[in-house]
């Protein structure tokens, strides 16, 4: 591709590949390649992005979202393949890696935590909401109302209100640098402990004030309480795919309903 090839998205039968930084540029550019003929993919056309480091892309219908770093989410109309043309921006408070696209809003991961962006009008696209996340970014998805976002942990993350995106559960994690779905688990890349595997989702469990005490110190604080159908729960769940187990963030507990993960791949 010339440059260094970092990011990639697949739609149709084209490829959609980021270059951080061109030969013999300061900038990057996304290319669009034909895959109709696999063995033999060829380059259709290409857009400069103006910032080096051109990280990462997700493409809906006509438009790909392209996260480039210090210079925020660009809009790019892929309509015409031999044709792309960058038509909208927005700045992001911290450098943004990963992006995901879903019913209107795009959700980008910077090393601050994931920003939504309202993308409703391609070429005017508003930030309307962070979320803080510890360490930066590992990876971002989206299906149906949660996002998933992985760094130092695994979050998942309630966007059914997109303004108003919160963690409602997640697991711990030297640090989830990748990850993928796929049906009800999610299969972690997470550095030394190798590849971990949770369930995405198990049931919601509301918890009022009365039921649970407190127990840990420092960023996190693990909620323990009282199962009616044995003595002590600890801090595990009954759940659809096992028991869950997770930490929750101290801005967190004033909000007593969670959707926790599962920590095992029972």
């Amino acid at each position: 591709t010339g440059g260094r090839a970092w990011g990639i998205a697949i739609s149709g039968h084209y490829a959609y590949v980021t270059n951080e930084q061109d030969a013999g540029s300061n900038t990057g550019s996304l290319r669009i390649f034909d895959l109709a003929a696999p063995d033999s993919p060829r380059m259709m056309g290409s857009v400069g992005i103006p910032s080096r480091d051109v990280l990462d892309v997700a493409v809906s219908g006509q438009y790909a979202y392209v996260a480039a770093c210090l210079d925020g989410l660009q809009v790019v109309d892929v309509t015409d393949v031999r044709s792309p043309r960058v038509i909208g921006a927005v700045t992001t408070p911290a450098c943004i890696g990963v992006v995901a696209v879903s019913d209107g809003h795009a959700f980008v991961g910077s090393l601050e935590g994931m920003h939504v962006v309202d993308i409703s009008d391609p070429h005017s696209p508003r930030m309307v909401a962070t979320l803080p996340l510890r360490h930066g970014y590992g990876g971002i998805a989206v299906s149906g109302k949660y996002a998933y976002a992985g760094s130092s942990g695994f979050y998942v993350i309630d966007v059914s209100i997109p303004t108003v995106p919160r963690v409602v559960g997640g697991i711990d994690s030297d640090g989830a640098s990748a990850f993928a779905l796929s049906g009800s688990r999610a299969y972690l890349a997470d550095w030394d402990a190798g590849l971990r595997i949770a369930a995405r989702q198990c049931d919601v469990v509301r918890v009022s004030v009365q039921d649970f005490r407190l127990q840990g110190s420092g960023s996190s604080v693990r909620i323990h309480w009282r199962s009616p159908e044995s003595t002590e729960a600890g801090f595990l769940l009954r759940a659809k795919n096992g028991s869950c187990a997770w930490t929750v963030p101290h801005a967190l507990l004033d909000a007593y309903t969670f959707t926790a993960t599962d920590d095992s791949p029972n």
